[in-house]
């Protein structure tokens, strides 16, 4: 509209005096200038932290020197003409200022630039409830670099200082003066915003002490690697997942999925209640050196592992036995990280950078650990790696004293975990910090005998059965009481008496109630008689049966039977015992109801992409988190919202749990446990499709299946020339009873929730 026409003068407006308001408003910008702060610098010519004003504006200088040195006296006229032009770079030279001298140097400045500072008056002190929220924020208390071994602890930083605002552009960076830090920001609500600005400003001021090169660069690098890692409980979590400790595996194939979406951060529940296997040994060594119940590592460093590299992975899942001849002569943990450390050079597949960095952060931690194993305090043998390395970080960072377990500097210990083994983006939460225990109660006794190797279960209602050549029947003689007999040996009869009592409770000795046990008396010919009672090999001196759940051994004559009773208590026997009867009662002992760990709850409320538990053990790992106190009422609160999928993942098999139940008895037992149905809590189930899943392994995952099926046969001709417990085969095949997925939806369907 403007070629060839002989139009010059510009675009007709209607305002002729535009283009001087907009002058004049530079001009303001200009005397006033965009932003106005004193922070410290490293200056390379003194090699000391001095505190400059950064000023973009006008154009007044009040320099003395080359050097930049600040005038030390100023006139009236000069300090009016600073407040409104600018100072690109001052810098102050003087004997106080060095290192440790940055308070000192800091209120020098405001000293000598009175007039140019910061004024306080135009600030306002963050609000409480939004400085408790940045504090959250801030949810590993340490920052841990390489070049900064001690580290740089957040909370003694935000301890020195009152946070201040004042709203603006936000670009200014913080500026700290006199005991407070003044921010500029765009919005006082946007704690987000503001604690990564408070966290920019504190490393930066300590990243400068420390001579650090290339700081703009990286800083912005480690605040969001910061984040990613250690993503606050009030953020927005992308999936939840309730799992288990055999989630391991999922977690591991989870991994593949969540490279390629990074859709958000993840959150991972688990149990605190799982006290089996090398987890069991560890707390027991923690209790005798603090006094205290301690958190299970098995679950936490399963997901670590399963998100971690190949090569940490190996190390994490490696188990130290003195029947590895590896270990046959190692005394100390640091020598069997030598030895694993070796072990994976110069395997493909590997991040070299990211092992290398482990091993040199680990250093410490193992260091720490090894004078409690050299003390005895600690076992060596038996455990995973990883349970050792979980619990020499846990202690080195104060998580545990006689006083309990510090649930912040606990956070710490996973968090600085999570950093050595390059896990991002991740948090895991316990269900609760209550101590408590499993049990349940079973329908069923269950019997065995020498030739029989896997038990069964005999109903309590007088029903024949064979088991191991032998034709068993037990009728109830009684509310509480039993009688087993045995049709090859009718002179003899076995009473059992279960006494339940007035609490679940491993406790024996509480005075004025009476605890739960299981009796057991032989008569022969109807006189009680001495029979020998022994558990896995060791001869018993009472007539109670193990209350945990392990098979009794009852030999009379040349009769050799195994029997159990119906009461099971602790997830190590619940999970191990392959439990051949159905479980009709599951609960925490001694009346406890473990509450819920504050975040659980904050991070289901803020999850905006899924909610899913499983997969994991039915009862001992899932139902045991979803029972914690406050978890269902949120679930179906969330359910009823309808806002967000809420997801049961299911694995086609029964377990050592649930050996020999239906999928229908199963759900419906669930239900039971939960007091509703399924589809009260979740909206949706999916069930695992195993074969496919087989037939997508890797190499690596064909030769641990290869590996683990050698082990399974090798135990199993040992266990038939009695050298093995009849544990170990029922932890071997944990997971293995495969059944119908058709099965499975079908019962999943019938409580109301889409397959």
């Amino acid at each position: 509209i403007y070629v060839d026409q002989n139009k010059v003068k510009g675009i007709d407006i209607k305002d002729k005096k535009s283009k001087d308001k907009i002058y004049q408003r530079y001009l303001k910008a200009f005397k006033q200038g965009v932003f106005n702060y004193i922070k410290e610098d490293y200056d390379l010519s003194s090699n000391q932290m001095i505190p400059r004003k950064y000023f973009s504006g006008g154009a007044f200088a009040a320099v003395a020197s080359e050097q930049l040195q600040i005038k030390t006296h100023l006139t009236q006229q000069e300090k009016k003409e600073i407040s409104s032009s600018a100072v690109a770079l001052v810098s102050m030279r003087t004997p106080e200022i060095g290192r440790n001298a940055s308070e000192k140097s800091i209120q020098k400045a405001n000293s000598l630039l009175s007039s140019s500072s910061i004024n306080p008056a135009n600030y306002q002190k963050v609000p409480d409830p939004v400085m408790r929220k940045i504090k959250a924020s801030l949810i590993t208390p340490k920052i841990y670099l390489n070049e900064i071994e001690e580290g740089i602890d957040l909370e003694q930083e935000l301890e020195k200082y009152t946070i201040y605002y004042e709203e603006g552009s936000g670009l200014s960076p913080p500026v700290f003066q006199d005991k407070g830090l003044y921010l500029n920001v765009q919005d006082v609500d946007d704690v987000d915003d503001i604690a990564r600005t408070i966290l920019r400003g504190i490393l930066e001021k300590e990243l400068r002490k420390k001579e650090f090169k290339n700081i703009n660069e990286i800083l912005p690098k480690i605040v969001e690697s910061y984040f990613s890692r250690t993503f606050r409980a009030n953020k927005e979590s992308y999936l939840t997942y309730i799992i288990g400790g055999t989630g391991g595996e999922f977690v591991a194939n989870f991994k593949r999925i969540f490279e390629k979406t990074k859709k958000g951060p993840v959150t991972f529940i688990i149990s605190p209640f799982d006290d089996g296997g090398g987890s069991r040994k560890l707390m027991n060594n923690l209790r005798k050196i603090f006094g205290i119940w301690t958190p299970p590592a098995g679950d936490s460093m399963n997901i670590i592992s399963g998100l971690t590299d190949v090569g940490l992975k190996q190390i994490i899942r490696e188990r130290i036995t003195k029947k590895d001849e590896s270990y046959s002569h190692v005394n100390q943990l640091s020598e069997v990280m030598d030895i694993l450390f070796a072990r994976v050079q110069g395997r493909e597949g590997i991040d070299w950078h990211v092992v290398n960095r482990a091993q040199k952060k680990l250093e410490k931690y193992v260091a720490y650990i090894d004078a409690y194993i050299r003390r005895g305090e600690i076992s060596l043998y038996g455990q995973s790696v990883g349970n050792l390395l979980y619990t020499a970080v846990m202690m080195k960072e104060g998580a545990y004293s006689q006083e309990g377990v510090d649930q912040k500097k606990y956070r710490r210990g996973l968090d600085i975990l999570m950093d050595i083994f390059n896990v991002d983006n991740v948090k895991i939460l316990l269900s609760s910090f209550d101590e408590a225990a499993l049990y349940v109660k079973l329908k069923d006794f269950e019997i065995g005998t020498e030739e029989d190797l896997l038990r069964e279960a005999v109903p309590a209602d007088g029903s024949e059965i064979k088991v191991g050549g032998i034709t068993t029947q037990i009728n109830p003689i009684a509310e509480n009481k039993f009688e087993l007999l045995i049709k090859e040996y009718p002179d003899y009869r076995i009473v059992i008496t279960e006494d339940f009592g007035d609490y679940i409770s491993r406790d024996k000795n509480i005075v004025g109630k009476s605890p739960s046990q299981t009796f057991v008396n032989v008569y022969k010919n109807g006189k009680k008689v001495q029979a020998v009672f022994s558990l896995n090999g060791e001869i018993q001196e009472t007539n109670t049966l193990d209350i945990y759940g392990r098979a009794v051994d009852i030999q009379i004559d040349n009769l050799h039977l195994k029997l159990k009773g119906r009461l099971v208590m602790e997830q190590t026997y619940i999970t191990d015992g392959l439990n051949r009867s159905a479980p009709f009662e599951f609960g925490f002992i001694d009346g406890v109801k473990p509450q819920v760990n504050p975040e659980v709850l904050e991070a289901l409320d803020n999850t905006k992409g899924m909610i899913a538990a499983g997969p994991g053990s039915r009862l001992t790992s899932i139902d045991a988190v979803l029972i914690t106190e406050g978890i269902l009422s949120k679930l179906k609160e969330l359910r009823q919202q309808g806002k967000i999928p809420i997801v049961k993942i299911e694995n086609p098999i029964t377990d050592n749990e649930t050996v020999g139940m239906s999928y229908q008895e199963i759900i419906e037992t669930n239900q039971k446990f939960l007091g509703g149905k399924i589809g009260e809590f979740f909206n949706m189930a999916i069930i695992n499709d195993m074969d496919s899943a087989l037939k997508e392994l890797n190499l690596e995952e064909r030769q641990l299946i290869d590996e683990y099926e050698s082990k399974k046969d090798k135990l199993i001709k040992s266990l038939k020339k009695g050298k093995e417990s009849f544990s170990d085969i029922a932890k071997l095949r944990r997971g293995v009873f495969r059944g119908s997925s058709q099965d499975l939806k079908k019962a999943l369907e019938s409580q109301g929730v889409e397959v």
